[in-house]
């Protein structure tokens, strides 16, 4: 049997520090461009987001998220992916919830009492800002 490849490396992902250095500029003028606009000149603020678009640059919501205590995810519970019901119901939250800045997390028990639990725990822990259930029993042991 041949070995396992090697972890391929990390794609490197773009910081506020690589738009700092570029500019020459500091990272925190760099954060008030992109988070606090109304804090820097109108030149810098454009000249921040021209060259965050140049390198590519996408915020760090895990960051953001230990910033301000909110994820911006709210987590659906469904028992089923097949029937319409629940497919509706997950159009019926995903607009309004993405107008105002929410993530719509889906997650599948298949009708599983422990599957549900699981998900739940799961969805605490990467801290959801909130969670809709659709299943047909919520748990009812007192999550960890």
């Amino acid at each position: 049997m041949p070995p396992l490849p090697s972890k391929s490396p990390r794609l490197k992902r773009v910081t506020l520090a690589d738009i700092a250095a570029r500019l020459g500029v500091t990272k925190v003028t760099v954060s008030r461009a992109l988070n606090q606009p109304e804090k820097v000149s109108d030149v810098m603020r454009e000249r921040v987001r021209e060259c965050a678009h140049e390198l590519g640059y996408m915020p760090n919501r895990q960051a953001g998220s230990l910033a301000s205590g909110r994820s911006q995810l709210i987590a659906l519970l469904i028992p089923s992916l097949s029937n319409a019901v629940f497919s509706e119901l997950h159009r019926g939250l995903e607009a309004p919830l993405a107008a105002r800045g929410y993530q719509l997390l889906i997650g599948h028990t298949g009708y599983s009492m422990e599957e549900e639990e699981r998900l739940i725990e799961t969805w605490l822990s990467f801290g959801v800002d909130g969670w809709c259930s659709a299943a047909a029993v919520i748990a009812s042991a007192p999550l960890k």
